[in-house]
């Protein structure tokens, strides 16, 4: 029987994970499971081709991206309503990016 602890979404914030995430509470309060929440942001490279950011400048960038992200997924975690009988918890990791085009 399908009763998983443990639910992992990933999220772009879009709509897709917007209804991902609703979905993903909705079968955590059937199984009293927790919810992790996780957006990557992509690495935020110092040099690039010919061209060196200095090193103060790319830690505000990250610092920016990170707190900006936060509130996304505070953002996003309200709009499936309080989370009173499911816990989401909200994970950023920093990682290469990979996307498929279909």
């Amino acid at each position: 029987m399908f009763a998983p602890k443990n639910i992992l979404v990933p999220t772009d914030f879009s709509e897709h994970s917007d209804r991902a995430l609703a979905e993903a509470v909705d079968i955590a309060r059937q199984h009293k499971a927790r919810i992790y929440l996780l957006h990557v942001l992509g690495v935020v490279r110092q040099c690039v081709s010919d061209y060196c950011m200095p090193a103060d400048l790319l830690e505000d960038v990250r610092e920016e991206a990170m707190r900006s992200t936060r509130e996304m997924i505070r953002s996003q975690i309200e709009k499936v309503g309080p989370p009173t009988d499911t816990e989401i918890i909200p994970d950023i990791g920093e990682g290469t990016l990979h996307t498929r085009k279909y």
